[in-house]
């Protein structure tokens, strides 16, 4: 019987052997992002009212999202991450509050306590454009 030589059945294509040690990959860290849906009518509303109103409320959406609520407490670290300085929060905040948009329980020493309409306005003549027709 013939001897049997390993050598003979070496591949001679090269193996990269660090594929074979991977290990698992590890998840990306979350971003933030601003979960939905988020009606159009009310991004509408909110464009069209002064300074950073829209920014705050986008803000709130994103509160929204995280507690997953209908009544947020935002917090000035919010307002500084998405780089929206304390008094134009406020006004914001009193700007969509005027437009109907929200309703601000305030009490002296806390976060407001803001909770967001998530029902239209009840309109005079329906606006076609805003409902894709």
């Amino acid at each position: 019987m013939a001897e049997i030589d390993p050598k003979d059945y070496e591949s001679t294509i090269p193996v990269n052997l660090d594929v074979l040690n991977m290990k698992r990959r590890v998840p990306r860290q979350l971003r933030p992002f601003l979960r939905g849906p988020v009606p159009i009518w009310w991004l509408a509303k909110a464009a069209e009212l002064p300074g950073k109103a829209l920014a705050v409320g986008l803000a709130l959406w994103y509160r929204k999202g995280i507690i997953d609520a209908e009544t947020v407490r935002p917090s000035w670290k919010l307002w500084k991450m998405l780089g929206i300085g304390r008094h134009a929060a406020r006004r914001g905040l009193a700007n969509l509050e005027a437009a109907g948009l929200v309703t601000v329980e305030r009490k002296i020493g806390k976060n407001p306590l803001v909770t967001i309409s998530t029902s239209p306005p009840q309109a005079s003549e329906p606006d076609s454009e805003l409902r894709g027709g």
